[in-house]
């Protein structure tokens, strides 16, 4: 697939980030906000959500000022090889890391809930092998697969929401900042964390048959403020949010729940396929703009497939690690969230003041 060619309509890009970053705030967001905000955690999904409301105008401006361009292609005709690496090095090692990320948390949680006598390395290489095929296939192929993906995950989502009505107590809500506001603002920047990704736009933006409006961004950051307070208000409302806050994975646990009637429960296999088609997409993914940026810019030589295995070679090197599951929370709660809005800072506010540096300079000169 040649690297500018327009494969995507914005619905596709809807679907891809619903399953990509709705597996970061439906899944790894919420234990870290049920930890530090409680059961007023949902305040802080909302008032992230307000405030990058308030940020989504300034990725508008850069696909407006950059026409559609590859963004780091643009950087370097306007400014130099320079300036180019400077956002790319930082955004590229954010990418890998997000991938990394979801490969150990979405191994770890095979093997201590379904999977514990299973060798880790033959879990990572059969999920890195289906993800490596879709990155090589191209962004088209993992949209196609997300379209099929998704109405299932929808689905499923819906009826262990639904089945689990007579289980839930609102009541757990409430009083609401029953530790004042520092927790809720504190909790904003893991929530953050999560919604912030809605600024990968741009690195896929040369692949999109059209230019994504305000009103589009917005629907993809609200429906990720729903995929992460749904699930967070659920969780309160069925474990209370003392025993929410010691569950490691709140949305499985909900699954655990489900009964119908005498005769059927034991449906939390159903998660798995929620967790694998959110952990697949947003693995292949990682591995396409990684090798979207290295084919364009790094390597143009290279074959592809080289840069793929590569890259999927060194995700599964970091699973094979020997750290504890405490040790990897650690590392996300310390880092992860907080590199996250930095980076994406780092790329809309600096592009937006080059870009608005390179109008007012063509001003001087007419």
């Amino acid at each position: 697939m040649a690297a500018n060619q327009k494969v995507l309509n914005l619905h596709q890009l809807v679907t891809l980030f619903m399953l990509s970053s709705g597996l970061m705030d439906h899944v790894i967001v919420i234990p870290f906000l049920l930890g530090i905000a409680g059961r007023s955690g949902w305040m802080s999904v909302i008032g992230a959500g307000i405030l990058l409301t308030c940020w989504l105008p300034l990725l508008s401006y850069i696909m407006r000022k950059t026409d559609m361009k590859p963004i780091f292609l643009w950087l370097k005709q306007q400014y130099g090889l320079t300036v180019s690496l400077l956002f790319q090095i930082p955004l590229m090692l954010y990418v890998f890391v997000l991938g990394a990320i979801t490969l150990v948390d979405t191994i770890g949680w095979v093997k201590s809930i379904f999977l514990p006598e299973t060798p880790v390395w033959f879990l990572t290489i059969l999920l890195m092998g289906v993800c490596v095929w879709a990155a090589h296939s191209g962004v088209r192929t993992i949209a196609r697969c997300g379209i099929f993906l998704l109405p299932l995950v929808i689905v499923f989502g819906i009826f262990v929401s639904v089945v689990n009505i007579p289980r839930k107590h609102y009541g757990h809500l409430l009083p609401l900042l029953e530790n004042g506001p520092f927790p809720v603002l504190n909790g904003m920047y893991v929530a953050g964390g999560g919604l912030i990704e809605v600024a990968l736009v741009l690195l896929l933006q040369q692949h999109l048959s059209e230019k994504p409006r305000f009103r589009h961004l917005l629907l993809m950051l609200w429906l990720l403020v729903g995929l992460t307070s749904g699930p967070y208000l659920g969780a309160i409302a069925e474990f209370g949010p003392a025993e929410a806050a010691h569950l490691r994975y709140p949305a499985y646990e909900e699954w655990r729940l489900v009964r119908i009637g005498h005769y059927v429960e034991h449906v939390d296999f159903l998660s798995i396929f929620q967790w694998l088609s959110g952990g697949f997409i947003r693995v292949a993914l990682a591995l396409f703009l990684l090798k979207d940026v290295a084919r364009s810019h790094w390597f143009p030589r290279m074959n592809p497939l080289i840069v793929v295995i590569v890259s999927a070679c060194l995700m599964t090197t970091i699973v094979l690690l020997p750290f504890s599951d405490k040790d990897f929370v650690a590392l996300l709660s310390k880092w992860y969230f907080n590199g996250a809005i930095l980076v994406a800072l780092l790329l809309s506010v600096g592009i937006s003041m080059l870009a608005w540096l390179k109008k007012q300079e063509r001003s001087g000169y007419s």
